[in-house]
């Protein structure tokens, strides 16, 4: 079996989207309670959730990993 089909590598993956998920509902959560206060939309809805799923991202600290290598990297 290779790394990345790695039974423990399934379950942290599933965790952390699941927090990541979390996050961004609260986010959204959020922003439909200030909507009704603060000055209306000046970005769509679409990007808006694109902005808070980014946020929510960052919050957990999910790691991207990138497979091969830079072009000036070498094997």
């Amino acid at each position: 079996m290779n790394l990345p089909n790695q039974p423990p590598r399934w379950m942290r993956q599933l965790e952390e989207d699941e927090a990541v998920w979390a996050a961004y509902e609260r986010r959204r959560a959020l922003r439909a309670l200030l909507s009704a206060v603060r000055s209306p939309l000046v970005l769509s809805e679409a990007a808006e959730d694109r902005l808070d799923w980014l946020a929510a991202e960052r919050e957990v600290g999910r790691v991207v990993e990138a497979h091969g290598h830079w072009a000036d990297e070498r094997p």
